[in-house]
């Protein structure tokens, strides 16, 4: 007869340990017991950590590994997250305004309206957004009242601060407003007429200060009073002195107390459409 003795080996007791990893993402927290120690520091980020028995198990690892355990192994994980992290954000997009030298004007709705609340000469408010580069449009509204000899358009970073209607005629290139309402640049008329003025007349600028060219238009008019003249296609624009420019209203001697222009340069909707290429002015 064939006797066998048979020796049963006993189980592993569990063994308590702690899960230490550094990394950079928030990891949830699992107390309780494992069967070894993990060192994971730093690591890939697609790791699976399974419960191991018997060993020491070391390995360099990352914030995204994760970790498995079939059975009732429990275990503490103890980890230093780091401060930064994407967020999400509006990006701020600011645009031109009058907020540049104002004499003898009220500014306000933003530096975009400029009211000439008295009768003296030389009065205006220039922006200090000079550009030497890059196709802009924006627009003018005539507002409350409006009398002859104000001006806008843009004047160059050298001018010398007066607003004088010769300043602006030789230094800018403007739309001398009145009667008739006559584009002026690198101080001689182009006699380009866009006609007489009137209260809510919107004029329309497309500047481009890359190819030296600017186009001017009353209430969605002709463009420089020319039907064959088009902003997007370059063609009849006229032409604007080397320099940087930035936006101008100048108002006349003759101007009322009530006398006022909004330069709208992106802020809000456009009353016309901008020519094809041709953007806001920047801030």
């Amino acid at each position: 007869m064939l006797v066998c003795n048979i020796s049963l080996r006993p189980p592993r007791l569990a063994i308590a340990a702690t899960v230490a990893e550094t990394a950079t993402a928030a990891d949830a927290t699992t107390v309780g017991a494992v069967f070894e120690a993990l060192v994971d520091d730093p690591a890939s980020a697609t790791d699976i950590l399974a419960e191991y028995l018997g060993e020491f198990l070391s390995e360099a690892a990352s914030a995204a590994d994760s970790f498995s355990t079939v059975g009732a192994f429990d275990a503490e994980v103890i980890e230093a997250a780091a401060a930064d992290s994407a967020q999400d954000g509006a990006l701020l997009v600011t645009y031109a305004t009058y907020d540049g030298l104002a004499t003898n004007v009220v500014v306000s709705n933003g530096n975009r309206t400029v009211l000439h609340n008295v009768t003296t000469t030389n009065s205006g408010a220039v922006s200090t957004a000079f550009e030497s580069s890059g196709k802009y449009y924006f627009e003018v509204t005539l507002q409350n009242s409006t009398t002859a000899q104000h001006c806008l358009g843009i004047i160059v970073s050298t001018w010398t601060s007066v607003f004088s209607a010769s300043q602006l005629t030789t230094n800018g290139t403007v739309v001398n407003l009145g009667g008739s309402s006559v584009i002026y640049s690198n101080g001689v008329s182009t006699g380009k007429n866009l006609g007489a003025q009137a209260v809510g007349d919107v004029y329309s600028c497309a500047i481009d200060l890359t190819g030296r060219l600017g186009w001017f238009r009353k209430n969605g008019g002709n463009w420089n009073a020319d039907a064959g003249a088009d902003p997007a296609t370059g063609t009849g624009g006229v032409v604007i002195a080397a320099g940087s420019f930035a936006p101008i209203v100048r108002f006349g001697s003759s101007g009322g107390t009530t006398d006022q222009m909004t330069g709208n340069f992106g802020q809000s909707a456009f009353v016309y459409t901008a020519p094809s290429g041709f953007g806001n002015w920047p801030a």
